[in-house]
């Protein structure tokens, strides 16, 4: 009689299951370690979104304290398109749209980082404390506001004496 077949394991590789743990336990380090990473790029991308918005205002701003500045600023309201804007009411109530910012020269803004933002231009008369009755038109508040998708990223408001005084 022969004696029974002995068999012998062949250990000279991975079990499925040993593969299969080896790779879950690689992919959770994987994505422990790149995590911090791409989290830190979502918010580089954000900042200089944000970094964009606040130039935009000031820009806007900018443009509109320069009108401030001229001696022929006058109490016109009349509706002019922005790059014959001469005096600050002009501006009340200006809005430029997701792909339709313009800079100063009236060229529209391309850079990437200005999609999805959209530009509110404020301006009012206002009075303050102590200011005499006659002098109704020596103030206006300008305020420039830049959302992001339709929420407010940037505001800037500026009190201005307009030198009118009395009309």
């Amino acid at each position: 009689m022969k004696p029974p077949p002995t068999y012998t394991i062949n250990r000279r590789g991975f079990t499925l299951l040993e593969a299969l743990l080896a790779s879950v336990l690689l992919a959770s380090v994987i994505v422990s370690i790149t995590t911090p990473f791409t989290a830190g790029a979502g918010q580089t991308l954000q900042d200089r979104k944000s970094t964009m918005a606040v130039a935009l205002a000031q820009e806007m701003m900018e443009e509109i304290l320069s009108i401030c500045n001229q001696p022929q600023m006058t109490v016109d309201q009349g509706v002019v398109p922005r790059p014959t804007f001469t005096t600050p009411l002009h501006y009340d109530n200006y809005i430029e749209n997701d792909g339709g910012i313009r800079n100063s020269r009236g060229s529209i803004i391309t850079d990437p980082l200005a999609s999805g933002l959209s530009r509110h231009v404020n301006v009012e008369y206002v009075t303050v404390a102590n200011q005499r009755a006659e002098d109704h038109h020596a103030f206006i508040s300008i305020s420039v506001v830049v959302k992001q998708y339709g929420q407010p990223a940037v505001s800037l408001t500026r009190l201005v004496y307009t030198g009118l005084g009395a009309d």
